[in-house]
């Protein structure tokens, strides 16, 4: 796609890709990810990827709900696990890991 090109007629990876940059443009302090990557191709993911660990670099907070755990192994300092409402646990990636193993 160009420049040029309508935004409701991209991919939904392109779509995303566009959302994710037009947030890097805004310099956000607190970024709120749900799912950042879902439906997408594996090509595009790792665009995603680079472009939130990029602004992680950058100090922007993120908070992330998803459910593919890889994600939180990649872009999360801490996890929380929240059940009811309720935070269960608080988790380091590497102890989430860990848990992901075992099971």
């Amino acid at each position: 796609p160009s420049v040029h090109t309508e935004c409701y007629s991209l991919s939904g990876g392109n779509k995303q890709k566009v959302s994710v940059g037009k947030w890097m443009e805004k310099s956000p302090k607190i970024l709120l990810l749900e799912d950042p990557t879902i439906g997408i191709d594996v090509g595009a993911r790792e665009d995603i990827y680079d472009a939130l660990l990029e602004m992680k670099e950058k100090g922007i907070s993120m908070i992330l709900v998803s459910d593919d755990p890889k994600e939180y192994l990649l872009l999360c300092d801490r996890v929380l696990y929240i059940k009811g409402g309720r935070v269960e646990k608080e988790l380091l990636p590497e102890e989430l890991e860990v848990i992901m193993k075992e099971e």
